[in-house]
């Protein structure tokens, strides 16, 4: 409506380029929300496409956080490992060269990038149906990344946004990728992100000129403290002056952790007969960090939050107790199989090493210990 088309005001420093986030910004984040003016549903279907999209098609039908998903290549007993197989958080959205109000989103199938993804890494990938409104759909994928620990364990995170997808998976990112963050966002992959909400096609002439951005795309990528990796991003529409800059540009440059570009990658596939495979230079990308983050997980800290673990000597249920881990002790994490953790204690009191439960009564055992 006339008069409503501001964003909220954000502190002047929100945004800045930074080594850490301050706890003021991160409250910031995981308190911002997007004025109910702009869920005109014109605007909803420039921005998500069609509201009847189908959903992926195969994968297990499951609701983490109380939002419908479709979990793909989530393993009953996942075998024993140092580093615990990534969780791929994939947000759907409506691709740039989509035309029309109502166009459907994805160039690539959604079940194809998952299956990738479950194929190239071992990776448990959630397909979430978030809430189409502007003023729910952040909540909505909140949610969804609150609840990744509890269903998978405490394993690195990649966030992978298609099209207008990379909204929420901006938002996430820049909320949950500081170091001592549960889930901890590693990866963050934009496959044609507008660099704003003028640059998704139609958005801009039913909204004419914002003086602030609601959507805050480059001021969110600052706060990311995860490697970005940015995929070739589709032509501006004719309606945005772009002057010297590309989409890919623009975002690159307000990365606030480091950056791949893949400026020719049009697809987070590859081509030819191999057309099912992850990209290699996405899969390269993504391994380099993952391997950075396993050899900086062995090193962290984690406290037990409950008043105490139950320590078992192997990872089955029904092998032998050896005591209980007292709340506040310090444990270093050694090996991971699912929910199930080999610990070694580091301070407190309990056995010396054995396996505990990461989720006990459906809340959250251990908590990492910023260092």
């Amino acid at each position: 409506s006339e008069g409503r088309n501001e964003a909220p005001s954000v502190p002047p420093s929100f945004g800045s380029a930074m080594a850490r986030i301050s706890k003021e910004e991160l409250e910031t984040l995981r308190s911002m929300q997007i004025d109910p003016c702009f869920d005109h549903p014109q605007l909803l279907d420039c921005i998500w496409g069609s509201a009847d999209a189908s959903r992926p098609a195969g994968g297990e039908q499951a609701q983490l956080g109380g939002v419908p998903c479709c979990v793909f290549g989530r393993r009953a007993s996942p075998p024993p490992s140092p580093s615990a197989a990534p969780v791929v958080l994939l947000f759907r959205g409506r691709c740039a060269g989509s035309s029309g109000s109502g166009a459907a989103a994805a160039a690539v199938a959604p079940e194809a990038v998952a299956q990738a993804y479950a194929a190239g890494f071992g990776a448990t990938v959630v397909v979430p149906q978030c809430a189409r409104k502007l003023s729910q759909c952040l909540d909505s994928a909140r949610a969804v990344a609150a609840a990744l620990p509890k269903a998978f364990g405490p394993g690195p995170v990649v966030v992978h946004g298609e099209g207008t997808g990379s909204i929420l998976a901006i938002q996430v990112a820049a909320e949950q990728s500081s170091a001592a963050s549960l889930p901890r966002v590693r990866v963050l992959v934009l496959d044609g992100a507008p660099p704003g909400l003028s640059w998704i096609p139609g958005a801009q002439s039913m909204l004419g000129c914002l003086s602030v951005d609601p959507l805050m795309q480059l001021a969110k990528l600052k706060l990311a403290r995860c490697r970005t990796v940015i995929l070739g991003t589709n032509a501006a529409p004719a309606a945005v002056k772009t002057g010297s800059k590309e989409p890919i540009d623009m975002l690159a440059a307000a990365c606030g952790g480091p950056v791949d570009i893949l400026r020719a990658a049009t697809s987070p596939l590859e081509d030819g007969p191999e057309g099912g495979a992850l990209r290699g230079e996405l899969r390269a990308a993504a391994e380099a960090v993952l391997r950075e983050a396993d050899a900086d997980d062995s090193s962290y800290r984690w406290q037990v939050a409950a008043s105490s673990l139950l320590v078992r000597e192997a990872a089955g249920l029904a092998s032998a107790e050896l005591g209980r881990l007292q709340g506040g002790a310090v444990v270093q994490v050694l090996e991971h199989q699912g929910t199930r953790l080999r610990v070694r204690k580091l301070e407190g009191r309990g056995p010396d090493e054995g396996w505990v439960s990461f989720v006990v009564s459906g809340n959250i055992g251990l908590h990492p210990i910023e260092t």
